[in-house]
């Protein structure tokens, strides 16, 4: 091998982990960010979905209901109003079919 071809070998040599900025690019990063904020927003629902499934009475649930009315104004009333409304749904579809089978 010649000098000239051995150093054009040694340039062909990928660039180390260590020659990069180890930052993805800016639309990738933004995706990556978006896409963390989304899982997360996602384990919220899901945390909020189980505690509020532990009131499962008619009674419970309209306890909690008249509280969310008073507290209106707060970020994710209506997301509570939503999940108790549909646990109080469930709550007479299973009672229903129950009496019924």
């Amino acid at each position: 091998m010649t000098k000239h071809a051995q150093k054009e070998s040694q340039n062909d040599v990928a660039p180390s982990r260590d020659d990069h900025d180890h930052q993805p690019p800016a639309p990738l990063a933004h995706a990556l960010t978006r896409l963390r904020a989304l899982r997360a927003e996602r384990a919220a629902r899901a945390r909020l979905h189980r505690e509020l499934a532990t009131y499962d009475t008619p009674a419970e649930i309209a306890d909690l209901l008249a509280a969310v009315d008073r507290a209106e104004e707060l970020p994710g009333a209506g997301e509570v109003r939503r999940i108790l409304n549909r646990n109080l749904q469930d709550y007479y579809r299973s009672t229903t079919q129950r009496l019924a089978g």
